[in-house]
């Protein structure tokens, strides 16, 4: 999905490129309400905070009915900050994409619905959207809480987990696009000065992208 909708942002992409109006739109700048492909990252998105929302509702209750050990409740912390690490990620993607304005020049501007708890009548599923300011309050707020929750790196089968520098760079992500240039230069300047962290060499740079 994402290389066509990166294609199609020059607006230069050939019309005969794809033959799916739906895809077309996108290129056309001319997206309808029921574009398929629009619908289902919307919906993507909300399904995945679900998730996080019915996991972090239910964790505490884990922990009063199972009486978990000490490494369980490790592991159990660990989850928390990557449940909301990925709650992050969506609500800074959601904004972004539906949010109607740069959150820096006006943080009043309509965002998307803020849903943190799980709904349980078809009235509570009628959220209005958010400021765009609220957003990224909870946006922050959920990557600062990932960064203390979770560990420092990872290592064997969880390699590629979320741990604490990660949430640090999409704090200092959201800073930037939030035009707060030295917050996010504490968070970037924290990561380089980690010394376990290097840019790629400017010879395999190209590679990344198939050059």
């Amino acid at each position: 999905m994402f290389h066509l909708i990166l294609y199609s942002l020059p607006k230069t992409a050939d019309l005969d490129f794809l033959v799916v109006d739906r895809w077309n739109q996108l290129y056309r700048n001319d997206v309808q309400v029921d574009n398929g492909v629009i619908t289902g990252q919307w919906s993507a998105f909300y399904g995945g905070i679900t998730r996080v929302n019915d996991f972090l509702a239910n964790v505490d209750n884990y922990v009063v009915e199972k009486n978990p050990s000490a490494q369980e409740l490790e592991r159990l912390e660990e989850m928390k900050g990557e449940a909301m690490f990925v709650r992050g990620y969506f609500y800074f993607h959601l904004t972004r994409l539906w949010g109607e304005d740069i959150p820096a020049r006006n943080e009043s501007a309509k965002g998307v619905p803020l849903i943190l708890e799980l709904a349980s009548t078809r009235d509570e599923m009628q959220v209005s959207r958010a400021s765009v300011g609220q957003v990224y309050e909870q946006i922050i707020s959920d990557f600062q809480e990932a960064e203390n929750r979770l560990p420092d790196s990872w290592s064997g089968d969880d390699i590629a987990r979320a741990d604490s520098y990660a949430a640090k760079f999409m704090l200092a992500k959201v800073y930037m696009h939030y035009e707060d240039y030295p917050t996010a230069r504490t968070y970037l300047e924290e990561i380089m000065d980690n010394g376990e962290f290097s840019l790629v060499p400017l010879e395999d740079y190209d590679g990344l992208f198939n050059g």
